[in-house]
């Protein structure tokens, strides 16, 4: 889409079953979105994944196979993706395109340095380092955010 918002275009592919795409997120160096696409199955329920698209719509891969996963956060180096799935934080390293469960909780943020995922679980706050594994109860609250 060019700046005065002329030449807009469907960069999803066209798919024969009825799919939301929703909560876009840009990849830090600008080369990859990933993308919630959710949709229901056969007895009402939402099937929620995250696909990797390039911005010119080509290479469209699933990323999780999960089935309830929602929030693709990027870590700050662009090689990872945080999200929450059933309870729990994944993270998905790209070059191994596996999901690997980290601890419970939602609704995952990076720290700017990568070391770290501020979540939320039960009401509180909590921190996860990910070189030691180390989870600390901060404060009440939800919807985490880092601000530098």
């Amino acid at each position: 889409m060019n700046a005065d918002g002329t030449g807009r275009r469907d960069i999803t592919p066209a798919l024969t079953d009825e799919r939301d795409y929703s909560v876009p997120n840009w990849s830090p160096d600008g080369r990859w979105i990933a993308t919630l696409v959710s949709r229901r199955n056969g007895i009402g329920l939402t099937i929620g994944e995250i696909y990797l698209l390039a911005p010119d719509g080509s290479a469209f891969t699933m990323l999780t196979g999960l089935g309830t996963a929602k929030l693709p956060q990027w870590s700050p180096d662009g090689g990872k993706v945080a999200f929450a799935s059933a309870g729990f934080i994944y993270v998905v390293e790209l070059s191994e395109k596996k999901a690997r469960k980290m601890v419970e909780g939602r609704n995952p943020t990076w720290s700017p340095d990568g070391g770290k995922i501020v979540f939320e679980r039960d009401g509180f706050l909590y921190l996860l380092d990910l070189h030691s594994g180390t989870v600390t109860r901060l404060i009440e609250g939800s919807f985490p955010r880092w601000y530098p």
